[in-house]
């Protein structure tokens, strides 16, 4: 289920629907042990270890896009998509970013700009942990 937006003059911004296909995979394990357990004194540990791969497997709509975050196939859902930091500027202490404009040869231009809006955002990731 996922926000999907709507034209404005619906006078919605989204409605939510079941819009595309997702895989999850991973794994989980819960380790529980009462170590000390006495009148007075009670001792307990619980140990969690887990693992989850996400994808979107298929987005007949394309791509949703909603503040920092997009939803395309092939993609973790919410994946951070932002335009890229390159650092400081050591002449002037201006922000620097990547271009990441598309070249005809299917790369992307990796020249810095000071200008954030020469630069296209980019997939930088995802807000689940590896």
């Amino acid at each position: 289920l996922l926000n999907q937006p709507v034209p404005g003059t619906s006078g919605f911004p989204s409605i939510t629907r079941n819009v595309g296909s997702m895989a999850n995979r991973g794994f989980e394990f819960v380790l529980n042990t009462k170590n000390f357990t006495s009148e007075n004194f009670k001792w307990d540990t619980s140990f969690n270890l887990s693992t989850l791969d996400n994808e979107v497997t298929d987005l007949p709509g394309g791509d949703i896009v909603s503040g920092v975050n997009i939803v395309r196939e092939g993609e973790t859902i919410s994946s951070f998509y932002l335009v890229e930091y390159a650092g400081v500027d050591p002449a002037n202490g201006d922000a620097l970013f990547y271009k990441n404009t598309l070249l005809d040869n299917g790369t992307r231009d990796r020249t810095t700009t000071a200008s954030y809006n020469e630069a296209s955002r980019v997939v930088l990731g995802s807000a689940y942990p590896d």
